[in-house]
């Protein structure tokens, strides 16, 4: 049986969602599956990002972090993503990759 969306309170999680967390990530703290977030949302008419991406503040924090010196999988770990969507954001971003095992000199 699945959850009731109805029991989910809209405005937190709108709050929550429009700082930045995924469904997912709302999910477990609201203590509802991340779908049911989702069609909650949706169902309020809260304008939602495509999904398994992040929201631009997250987005600047993973260039930074980068460029920071810290290899793709740590920037992965720091924000909650797979450092596969670190790469995409530095694409997406203009950023050009370190080769594989370099870091910075501080």
């Amino acid at each position: 049986m699945g959850v009731s969306v109805s029991a989910i309170d809209v405005a937190q999680a709108a709050a929550l969602y429009r700082s930045g967390l995924s469904c997912d990530g709302i999910g477990l703290i609201l203590g509802h599956p991340g779908p049911a977030v989702r069609r909650r949302l949706e169902r309020a008419g809260v304008a939602l990002r495509p999904r398994a991406w992040l929201a631009p503040t997250t987005m600047d924090r993973v260039v930074a972090l980068y460029r920071d010196g810290l290899p793709a999988s740590a920037v992965a770990a720091e924000v909650g993503c797979h450092a596969c969507t670190v790469y995409s954001v530095l694409r997406r971003r203009g950023v050009p990759w370190r080769p594989r095992g370099v870091r910075l000199q501080k």
